[in-house]
């Protein structure tokens, strides 16, 4: 009886790692990172097949705002946008003038990045994206 109570726990022990292992081989789906609320895409279609990754804010200089877009293309097919940003004031209200449209293109399943720098010392940026005129 004990050395069949004794196998018993052995067998248990010995299965134990690998059924915790199991639950891991197959992570649950993340939720994709939500667009900053300082991006603005004008189409439904952009908003499903450009993503916005983590976007990257510093100080350079005197005070501007540096900013990188990272943009990830989820299509097969090479997408080209047009970008347009501006800067904020710490009251809110636009420091600068809007930039002309840049384009941009964001290789098929791959990544593109826009960047930018203020002119002047700014608080924070505005940045609207839209499908390629």
């Amino acid at each position: 009886m004990k050395r069949c109570s004794m196998m018993m726990m052995v067998a248990v022990l010995c299965a134990a790692p690998w059924a915790g292992g199991c639950a891991s081989v197959y992570p649950a789906q993340q939720d994709p990172i939500a667009t900053p609320p300082q991006i603005m895409m004008e189409s439904p279609w952009l908003k499903d097949h450009v993503l916005v990754q983590q976007v990257a804010v510093s100080r350079v200089g005197a005070g501007q705002l540096d900013v990188h877009v990272p943009l990830h293309n989820v299509t097969s097919d090479l997408v080209i946008i047009d970008y347009q940003y501006t800067f904020l004031g710490a009251n809110g209200a636009q420091s600068e003038q809007p930039s002309g449209w840049h384009d941009l293109r964001i290789p098929p399943k791959g990544y593109a990045d826009a960047h930018f720098t203020s002119m002047t010392p700014a608080s924070d940026f505005r940045m609207q994206i839209r499908n390629r005129q």
